[in-house]
């Protein structure tokens, strides 16, 4: 069997696809990526070394293949054999199989390289077989059947030998496969060598792609890899400052200076707007080389050509902004040039605070020498010293203290650093706490920083806890950290308990802490119930924990309420049962309450069962069915109830009457 493997190199149509998929000059692919998109081509690392594969349907698998080729008649299977000989670049055996046998040579395969000619694989993998294949009259121009890729763009892709001799056979140089792609846009991205040859013999340097996979010229392609593609077409007289055919509409100097600023200085030198901007993002050259490993002299390059620093992207930042949070080495030559530090972005976010965001204490010392503020404050109220506690960035909180930012500095609403990091950061809890952070400080709504570490955080809830922050501070509302703690945090949960906090400190509205976690978390309700928390505490509107745990659908949580001795026929002020609850809610809750013996005829004040609230609020046929067998019926597929829950209860006679 002939074992026919893909080239090295990936194909043109899987290079172009990959491509359209994953790079950023695409926009409608790339919206959602983030503004430094620096993906680097796939096609560009990915190197193909197996037995028969290609992209979907462009080439058969190996079985199929091996199962389609074993079916041939020994004639069929001639063609295969050239095959064999053009992919290991056996010339002689070639040329004798081409003598020797009756093989058509402009013969198209449809096993192995689906679609393609002889012609085009010897234009991939050996120019003797072009050559050879030509001199028996193949087609130069002959086209796969279902891209139209041809010989001559195969052949630029990566074999600047096979382009010459295609060339001399007269190939159209500037044919074009179904997307409009000539062989001189798979040379300029692919193998700058073949370009001069291509434009020696008439290429269309300004030839441009379809608009659905981005309309792009030659240099578009040059422009994110190869200085020297560029300069071979800008010297064949390519427009430096040709937009791409696409809503994006980038020229090669934004392409270039995102994914490949090596090639900036040769655009540069060309006369490319250095000022132009991407239509969906507002982003400049001088954007675009302001991230982490971007070359500092590339951003040079760019103010020495007339690069404006105050540009504005579509968020309101500057150039300025990114390198401050990026790239230090970058920060420093923009203000060095005079950019302004204290520019601000839509949300009033001056390169300061963005320095401190990403924890680039060396901007944050550009900026100081250039006089920029440390007290500054965004729209909502955050200086620099909060915005970093917001994204942990430790090293900036330390540095921004010892630099005299003011550790109680609050936001509108009254939060501190510390409360900004205590939500979900115990590094920066740690750095703040060294620093002398205040753990009694209160927000607006009268919370302090272990409100927000109970919401989230069980390691800064430690360490504020260890730092000597009461465990019983009281909101404006009258909540007390367990409260937050219950509606999901159960480790935070267990460490107010440990700590010893009040286990039934109630609200303005009367509620404790059970009543939150009864309605939001079972495995807080069970820790609390566990220590010892109150089953009889209502609130002022008569609410009882089984209430809220039947009204919010908890069924595990009612379950233990249950099990600790709950009421389960108890009401509140408008004569609401937790059945009544549970019938708007949950059929499993439904369920528990009636097998533990709930009165599904007690009627609220307004004279409604808990069958009748049932059927005007919510006519659930699973919840109605619930009721109407009391708590029996067991729904298709239900394994919740036990063989001894279905045993349990009064019998369906004694069900509740609909009112």
């Amino acid at each position: 069997m002939i074992r026919v493997r893909c080239v090295t190199a990936v194909s043109w149509w899987l290079r172009r696809d990959l491509c359209y998929r994953f790079d950023p000059i695409f926009p409608q692919k790339t919206k959602t990526l983030p503004r430094f998109h620096k993906i680097h081509p796939v096609w560009c690392q990915y190197h193909l070394f197996r037995s028969i594969c290609i992209y979907h349907s462009k080439m058969s698998s190996a079985s199929e293949a091996d199962e389609k080729y074993n079916a041939l008649s020994p004639e069929e299977k001639l063609p295969y054999k050239v095959v064999s000989a053009i992919f290991n670049n056996s010339v002689a055996h070639g040329i004798q199989l081409l003598e020797e046998l009756d093989v058509d040579v402009n013969f198209v395969d449809q096993l192995f390289y689906k679609g393609q000619t002889l012609l085009m694989r010897a234009a991939f993998d050996s120019p003797g077989m072009c050559r050879a294949l030509l001199e028996k009259g193949a087609d130069v121009n002959l086209a796969h059947t279902e891209s139209g890729i041809f010989p001559l763009l195969c052949a630029a892709e990566r074999n600047t030998e096979s382009c010459k001799i295609l060339l001399e056979a007269g190939a159209d140089v500037n044919q074009a496969d179904d997307e409009g792609s000539t062989a001189l846009h798979a040379a300029a991205h692919a193998n700058p060598s073949a370009i001069p040859i291509l434009l020696e013999a008439g290429a269309e340097v300004d030839a441009v792609e379809s608009e659905d996979i981005g309309g792009r010229q030659p240099l578009h392609y040059a422009a994110q890899h190869s200085p020297e593609a560029c300069k071979f077409l800008l010297d064949g007289g390519a427009d430096v400052n040709a937009p791409l055919d696409s809503e994006e509409a980038e020229t090669a100097i934004l392409i270039a200076a995102s994914k490949a600023p090596q090639c900036c200085q040769v655009l540069i030198d060309a006369g490319a707007d250095v000022n132009v901007q991407f239509n969906s993002t507002g982003c400049s050259p001088l954007h675009e080389v302001t991230d982490e490993d971007d070359d500092p002299s590339v951003c040079q390059a760019l103010l020495q050509a007339g690069a404006d620093m105050e540009i504005k992207d579509h968020t309101g930042k500057t150039a300025l902004h990114h390198a401050a949070r990026y790239n230090e080495a970058v920060c420093k030559i923009l203000l060095d040039a005079g950019a302004k530090h204290d520019c601000t972005d839509e949300d009033g976010n001056v390169p300061m605070t963005l320095a401190a965001v990403g924890d680039n204490v060396k901007s944050i010392q550009h900026l100081l020498d250039k006089g920029a503020s440390l007290e500054i404050t965004n729209k909502s109220g955050d200086s620099p010293l909060n915005a970093a506690a917001r994204m942990n960035s430790a090293k900036a909180i330390e540095f921004l203290i010892d630099k005299g930012a003011d550790i109680l500095s609050r936001n509108r609403h009254g939060w501190t650093p510390l409360h900004k990091a205590a939500t979900r950061h115990p590094d920066s809890v740690k750095a703040l706490l060294a620093k002398g952070a205040d753990v009694e400080a209160k927000t607006t709504d009268g919370m302090t920083p272990v409100f927000n570490a109970a919401s989230g955080s069980a390691a800064s809830l430690k360490l504020l806890i260890e730092a000597g922050a009461s465990v019983n501070a009281r909101s404006q509302d009258g909540s007390t950290p367990l409260f937050i703690s219950a509606e999901g945090n159960s480790e935070g949960t267990k460490l107010l308990i440990e700590a010893g906090c009040q286990l039934d400190a109630q609200n303005e509205d009367g509620r404790t802490a059970l009543h939150v976690a009864a309605c939001n978390s079972a495995d807080s309700c069970k820790l609390l119930l566990d220590a010892g928390a109150r089953l009889d505490i209502a609130s002022k509107k008569g609410t009882l924990p089984q209430h809220s745990a039947a009204a919010g659908g908890n069924a595990k949580s009612l379950q233990y309420l249950l099990d600790k001795g709950a009421a389960v026929d108890a009401v509140d002020k408008v004569g609401f049962t937790a059945l009544h609850n549970s019938v708007l809610k949950d059929e499993e809750c439904v369920r528990i309450l009636l097998l533990a013996g709930a009165d599904g005829a007690l009627k609220t004040e307004i004279g409604l069962s808990a069958y009748g609230l049932c059927m005007q609020m919510n006519p659930d046929v699973e919840i109605l069915a619930t009721l109407l067998g009391q708590g029996k019926y067991k729904p298709l597929g239900d394994s919740k109830r036990t063989e001894e829950q279905e045993g349990a209860g009064p019998s369906s006679s004694e069900g509740a009457k609909p009112t």
